[in-house]
Order: structure tokens, then C-alpha cells, then sequence
């Protein structure tokens, strides 16, 4: 008997021991529950040539970076030699990789520019089977005595969280291509906004740590694109019945009648990302231009279809740079404005060149001011 109480003891022992070990070998070392990491040669070379300003981000950014020429020419008025910017923006590139780009710099420009946030889902940041223990995992990072202890001892992070299969990224970027259900869509959005929030708090927050200047931008949204797919379940046969009434009365221009309707459908059907483009539209129409813009945003941010960024991701950026104290230029607001005159974009995503040169030139006057030209 005392042979098998020995046994089961160290059997126990033996259990914990080896479920320590696993979990330490498992987890990444990060303090930030992130589901992800990088491989060790990730953006080790890059390198900003000693430039005063640099702008990151994805795609908007990349579009930004094209105007740095006449941004630097601006900027160095009535210098000997004009200013040197440099652009690490990329299309496809989510705010997860333009952290580690910033944190493998040897040093940091004086001023930094960041205009993101348009294609955070653009590659795959984890993986689906993992969303309950990524979603527990920051439940225990966002205790204030689990922040503590790991302010005190960040190794404590490996034996914290419940590992997961962390996603593996190499240098280049890999579209993610595979096909979510709705319900996965919607549940993985929240994890996404989590992400982006923590990733955008830690860069904001390293910038400022090592004396760089930083500017962020709103990512401008173009609300008049509808959305391209409504979420399953959010509309059932009734109203849907009065929402192809609402859509008739709008192809007869009869805008009062159909707005009757939709402001109704959009307190009833209030997940469902064509009614309230719709609803907005139709406000737009009678000149309910604070209804109208309040109801398109909803449409964007409720589309199941993910292919551009949202206003949550507008908002997220304001809270950070509010707490981090970052100028924040709303882009997005100055485009809404503009809308109810101009065509404000190009296309679907690209705002017209001439608004990329307005932002430009107050960005570069408030670097002029900032660095005393």
C-alpha cells in the first residue's frame, strides 16, 4: 500500500512537473497574450537610412508615402537641402507587422507618420479553433494583478496563458484566403479589435519611449460603398418583406414613405449591414445628413464581408492616442465633411489625390512648427 502511495505522489509529481515544462516550452514570451510570432530574421535588416521622417502603415499608408517627395518639399522651405522621408508602409500589412518593424530599428526617425488600420484581417493573425482561449487569455492580461506581476516578472507570461497555435510569420505576406462562416466572421472581428487595440497601444507607447515624434491618422472609409454582405440571420422573411418595400419606395423616389420604413427596420433588423446603408441613403436623401452618415458607419462596421476597415478601428485609434497623448488627425472626419460637396474618392478605398495633398500639407506644416523651420 505505502508502495502505491509512493507511487501516485510522484506519479503527481511527476504530472505538474511536466505540464510546467510543456507550457512553458509552448507559450511565446510575450507579455501580451498576442496568438502570434515572428521569426528571428523578420525584418532584422531594415534600416531608415538616418531619415528625420518616416511614414508606416498598409496601404493608405503606401498611398500616403507617395505624396513624401512633395511632403519633403514643403517641409524644407528655405532649407540648403531638403528633408529626407522615408516610407516602410506596405499594402497588405497589418499593425502587427509594422510594431516589429518599428522595434527592430536601431533607432527611431525624429517624427514618425502612421496611417492603418484598412487591412488588419487582409492576413490570417490566428487561428479560429483558438478563439475561447485567446479571448481568456487577455481576460487574465487585463487584471490589474496579472499586469502587475508580469511589470515585476515577464517570465511569469509563459506559465500565465494557455498556449495556442500560434501563428508563424516569415517576411513576406500571405493572403488569408480561407472562407469563415458568418458567426466565425463576427467572432473573430472581436479578436481582431482586441489585437489592434494592444498592438496599437504598444506602438504608440514605444514610440513615444524613444523620443519620436508621432502623427496618426483615422483611416479615411469610403461610406458610400455599400456593404457587400449582410450577416446571416439578421433579417427574417417579415422584415424582409418591408425592407423590399422600403427599396421599392426608394426606386419610385418616394423618400418620405421610405423612410418611414427604414427607420423602423433599423431599430428591428439592427445587426444587419444593408439596412442601415440603406436607412442612410434614404436620410441622406431628406437632408438628415447626422442620421444618414450614423447609419452608414453602422453599415460598414456591421458588413460580414471583410474587405476594407471599419470606424471600430477609427475609434480604437482616437481612445489609444487620447490615453497615450498622440496627435490624432481624423482623416475620416474631414472626408465626411467634404463628401456633402465633392466626390471625395476615387474608388472604393482611395480618397482623390487632391485630399492626400491637403492632408500633407497640414502634416507638414506642423512639422515645420514642431521642428522650429
Amino acid at each position: 500500500m505505502k508502495k502505491i502511495l509512493v507511487l501516485i505522489v510522484f506519479a503527481s509529481i511527476g504530472a505538474g512537473c511536466y505540464f510546467i515544462f510543456d507550457r512553458y516550452r509552448s507559450n511565446s514570451n510575450s507579455t501580451i497574450p498576442l496568438p502570434y510570432v515572428f521569426h528571428n530574421t523578420v525584418y532584422k535588416d531594415i534600416n531608415i537610412e538616418k531619415a528625420p521622417i518616416v511614414i508606416i502603415g498598409d496601404r493608405l499608408g503606401y498611398k500616403l508615402a507617395s505624396f513624401k517627395n512633395y511632403m519633403a518639399s514643403r517641409i524644407s522651405t528655405n532649407l540648403s537641402k531638403q528633408i529626407k522621408i522615408i516610407s516602410l508602409a506596405q499594402k497588405g500589412e497589418g499593425l502587427h507587422r509594422t510594431l516589429k518593424k518599428i522595434k527592430n530599428l536601431k533607432r527611431l526617425p525624429l517624427v514618425t507618420i502612421y496611417l492603418g488600420g484598412s487591412e488588419e484581417t487582409y492576413e490570417q493573425r490566428f487561428k479560429s479553433k483558438d478563439i475561447n482561449t485567446i479571448t481568456k487569455n487577455f481576460k487574465l492580461y487585463e487584471d490589474d494583478r496579472t499586469k502587475t506581476a508580469l511589470m515585476i516578472f515577464p517570465s511569469l507570461a509563459k506559465f500565465i496563458y494557455t498556449p495556442v497555435d500560434y501563428k508563424k510569420y516569415i517576411k513576406s505576406i500571405t493572403p488569408d484566403e480561407n472562407e469563415y462562416s458568418d458567426f466565425l466572421v463576427q467572432q473573430r472581428n472581436m479578436i481582431h479589435f482586441k489585437l489592434y487595440e494592444q498592438e496599437l497601444n504598444e506602438l504608440f507607447s514605444y514610440i513615444k519611449e524613444h523620443g519620436s515624434y508621432l502623427y496618426a491618422l483615422t483611416q479615411p472609409i469610403n461610406y458610400s460603398v455599400p456593404p457587400k454582405k449582410s450577416c446571416s440571420n439578421s433579417l427574417d422573411e417579415i422584415t424582409k418583406k418591408r425592407f423590399d418595400e422600403a427599396i421599392e419606395l426608394v426606386k419610385k423616389k418616394d423618400f418620405k414613405k421610405a423612410y418611414s420604413v427604414s427607420k423602423d427596420l433599423v431599430l428591428i433588423a439592427n445587426t444587419n449591414a444593408k439596412i442601415f446603408y440603406v436607412h442612410g441613403q434614404i436620410a441622406s436623401s431628406l437632408g438628415f445628413n447626422k442620421e444618414a452618415q450614423k447609419a452608414l458607419q453602422m453599415g460598414v462596421a456591421l458588413d460580414c464581408k471583410q474587405w476594407r476597415g471599419s470606424p471600430i478601428y477609427n475609434q480604437i485609434l482616437k481612445k489609444v492616442g487620447r490615453k497615450n497623448e498622440v496627435l490624432v488627425f481624423d482623416f475620416d472626419k474631414l472626408l465626411i465633411k467634404e463628401k456633402q460637396k465633392n466626390i471625395v474618392f476615387q474608388d472604393d478605398v482611395y480618397p482623390q489625390n487632391l485630399y492626400y495633398e491637403r492632408v500633407v500639407n497640414i502634416l507638414s506644416d506642423r512639422i515645420r512648427r514642431l521642428l522650429k523651420l
